[in-house]
C-alpha cells in the first residue's frame, strides 16, 4: 500500500442565513462562471427531489439522487450559485424562490456538489433546505481500489486502514491509494477515530473491500440533523 499526501481539495460549506441580499445578484460585483458539475444529495428532502439553477427567466432542473452523482450538467452564471425551489402563485405563474448556494472556484472546470440536508430550525428560519459543499471534480480522480477523504468538519479525524495510518486535519483531504493486484479482492479492518476534547474517539470501526475496479470518495462532516459527527461513502465503479 502506499499513501499519496494531500490533494489540493478546496471544499466550500454555505453557512451564511439566508435573506434577500445574500442572494442579491450584481453583474457588476459577482465573477462570471462555467463550469460542469455532477450533484448527489445525502438525503431526501420532502419536495426537493428537483430544485433549479441558472439566470434565465425558465430555469434548468436539477435531480438529486441520494446514491450516486447525477448526470453532468452545466453552469454559467454568477457565482455563488444559487438553487431554487418552485411554485405556483395565486395567478397560475412559476415563483422561484432560493433554498441553496455555493460559491465555487473560477478556475474550476468540472465540480461534484454535495447537498446537505439541514436542520428544521434552520429551515423553518431562514428557507435554506441544503448546506451545499463543491468539491473540485478534477481532483478527485485516483488509483482503483483507493478513498479519498474530504474533511469538512470541525475536528480532526484519524484512520486506520490496514497497516496504513492516515491523518485527515479539520478542512484537509487526503488520499488513500493501496497498490493492489487486478481481479483480487481485498479484505482490510478500518477504525476511524476523531479528536474532541484533546482526545481520540472511535467514530467507527469495520472492514473495507479495496478492489481495483472501483474507488470511493468518503466525506467527514458533522451531520446538521443529528448534530454529531458523520461518514458518507461515494462509489465509482471503474471501466
Amino acid at each position: 500500500m502506499r499513501f499519496l499526501g494531500h490533494m489540493a481539495v478546496a471544499a466550500t460549506l454555505f453557512s451564511i442565513l439566508f435573506s434577500r441580499d445574500a442572494f442579491a445578484q450584481d453583474d457588476a460585483k459577482e465573477p462570471r462562471l462555467s463550469f460542469t458539475f455532477k450533484a448527489l444529495a445525502f438525503a431526501r428532502v420532502p419536495g426537493l427531489d428537483e430544485v433549479f439553477h441558472g439566470e434565465d427567466e425558465e430555469k434548468a432542473g436539477l435531480r438529486l439522487p441520494t446514491r450516486n452523482f447525477s448526470p453532468a450538467a452545466k453552469y454559467e452564471g454568477t457565482n455563488p450559485v444559487t438553487f431554487f425551489n418552485r411554485k405556483t402563485n395565486d395567478e397560475g405563474e412559476l415563483e422561484y424562490f432560493p433554498v441553496a448556494a455555493v460559491t465555487v472556484k473560477k478556475e474550476w472546470k468540472n465540480a461534484l456538489l454535495i447537498f446537505f440536508p439541514t436542520s428544521r430550525q434552520v429551515a423553518t428560519t431562514t428557507g435554506r433546505r441544503f448546506q451545499v459543499l463543491a468539491v473540485d471534480g478534477e481532483l478527485a480522480s485516483f488509483r482503483g481500489g483507493g478513498r479519498h477523504f474530504v474533511n469538512v468538519s470541525g475536528k480532526d479525524v484519524a484512520a486506520t486502514i490496514g497497516e496504513q495510518k492516515l491523518l485527515i486535519q479539520s478542512g484537509g483531504s487526503v488520499t488513500f491509494a493501496p497498490r493492489i493486484i487486478a481481479d483480487v479482492i481485498e479484505r482490510v479492518p478500518v477504525q476511524i477515530h476523531f479528536r474532541q476534547d484533546d482526545q481520540w474517539r472511535l467514530l467507527s470501526s469495520t472492514r473495507w473491500s479495496l478492489d481495483a475496479r472501483q474507488r470511493t470518495l468518503i466525506f467527514i462532516f458533522e451531520d446538521p440533523r443529528r448534530k454529531r459527527l458523520a461518514l458518507r461513502g461515494v462509489s465509482e465503479r471503474l471501466p
